[in-house]
């Protein structure tokens, strides 16, 4: 059985990124999951408005941080979500199931 990518994708999409920016949220709120964030934002760069660098600001400085970084994760889950209907469409199709 093939995967539909377009629904994959979107559902991948869906999965990742909205967890994600609960902790985003959640993070400039009270500083919750502190180093998972810092960790997120070591490898994608947000420039002067991460979440961890406005840590002692109101919330709303924080706000530009949470966007950029929430734009990352969903651009980060498409592409993975691509990737693997992708590859596992080709394999379903390299191997098929041996019916007889």
């Amino acid at each position: 059985m093939k995967l539909n990518v377009k629904s994959f994708v979107l559902t991948m999409a869906i999965i990742i990124s909205v967890p994600s920016i609960v902790l985003f949220v959640w993070s400039s709120l009270n500083g919750f999951g502190l180093i998972i964030v810092k960790i997120f934002e070591s490898v994608h760069p947000s420039g002067g408005l991460s979440i961890v660098e406005n840590l002692d600001s109101n919330f709303l400085s924080k706000l530009p941080g949470v966007a950029i970084n929430s734009l990352y994760v969903i651009i980060d889950s498409v592409i993975i979500g691509y990737a693997f209907s992708k590859l596992y469409n080709f394999l379903c199709d390299r191997f098929p199931e041996n019916r007889e």
